[in-house]
């Protein structure tokens, strides 16, 4: 059974994006060693890029609790984000 309509979904992606995009942003200020001399800032920038890695994690790998969205919602909910999807991974 279909838990979200399609506008809620696209509203989680739009929230997915956003985890995505920061957690590509703090791996690259955690590899760039910038933060080295700055241990507060430092373990804030670790701290944020952990936070993003869970939530995308619990999204790919987790099962859904209450309202939790998760992978699974969005192939039921758009029909056509599962064989759009299987074929980007495989790029």
């Amino acid at each position: 059974m279909q838990r979200y309509s399609r506008d809620e979904l696209q509203e989680a992606a739009v929230q997915l994006a956003f985890d995505a995009q920061h957690f590509r942003f703090y791996v690259r200020l955690y590899r760039s060693g910038e933060l080295a001399r700055r241990p507060v800032f430092y373990q804030a920038a670790v701290y944020a890029l952990l936070i993003h890695l869970r939530l995308i994690v619990d999204f790919f790998f987790k099962t859904p609790k209450f309202d939790d969205v998760a992978i699974s919602d969005f192939r039921e909910g758009i029909p056509e984000f599962g064989p759009a999807f299987d074929r980007a991974s495989l790029r």
